[in-house]
């Protein structure tokens, strides 16, 4: 998935948090996000053959975004994309000293732990 990306491809926002639990007026702890980071992304789009490389494994439903190099993102968090909750399956920081942007590459699954739109 090494391609070379550009900052105008970072057209979308992601926000970065994790999930708290708020009394809501019935007094029942419901899971809501709280956003920590707000960044540009770009969606990365697998081959065919990489889907199908996928075919039958734990990440068969999930997909990747490329944000720039940022220390604050890790495997624990919780990301908001256009009213949907996702889970960071993993982080692929981009190690290469040479360059002088540097991207992640973040695999998502959607999250079950939340209902979209309880955004704190």
């Amino acid at each position: 998935m090494a391609k070379l990306l550009t900052p105008a491809q970072m057209t979308q926002k992601a926000k970065f948090g994790s999930l708290v639990s708020l009394e809501n007026a019935q007094g029942v702890n419901v899971p809501t996000f709280k956003p920590e980071v707000t960044l540009h992304f770009a969606a990365i789009k697998r081959s065919m053959a990489q889907n199908y490389l996928l075919t039958g494994t734990d990440l068969e439903h999930t997909r990747v975004i490329a944000v720039r190099h940022n220390a604050k993102i890790n495997e624990t968090q919780h990301v908001y994309i256009d009213g949907v909750d996702y889970d960071v399956v993993t982080v692929s920081p981009d190690d290469d000293t040479g360059t002088l942007i540097r991207y992640d590459y973040v695999t998502l699954r959607q999250s079950k732990g939340m209902k979209s739109g309880a955004i704190g």
